[in-house]
């Protein structure tokens, strides 16, 4: 994530945590774990719910790109708004959870794509 900080140094970066009160942390979490699930990556995130113990989400730029860095020092390029077509690896999926959506009915305004990195911004396939 530091590098991708870096490599852009004319875009907004923003961190949310626990205390940020822009949406409930829980269902975010869940969602995440739902959706990188559904792709087949990280499936850790369904059998061990203390993944989200010092992980934040990091949006950047004003159509947002979001990220997860979990507190192992992995980066998640969860997913961001586009237009894209889905491709092999990612889906089409719902934005950010909100109070009165479930993801079932959201519309699928996002390009999921789980891209991890480790900690030295090396993408980690498998």
């Amino acid at each position: 994530m530091t590098q991708r900080v870096k490599a852009e140094p004319h875009t907004s970066f923003i961190v949310h945590d626990r205390a940020d009160v822009r949406m409930p942390y829980l269902k975010i979490a869940a969602q995440f774990a739902a959706q990188m699930h559904r792709m087949k990556k990280l499936a850790e995130l369904k059998s061990d719910g203390s993944w989200a113990n010092g992980a934040v989400l990091v949006d950047e730029g004003d159509m947002p790109v979001d990220w997860v860095v979990l507190a192992d020092h992995r980066a998640v390029l969860w997913k961001r708004f586009t237009d894209d077509a889905a491709t092999p690896g990612t889906m089409r999926c719902a934005s950010e959870p909100d109070f009165f959506n479930d993801d079932v009915n959201a519309v699928l305004i996002d390009l999921c794509e789980g891209i991890v990195y480790d900690a030295d911004g090396k993408e980690i396939h498998g």
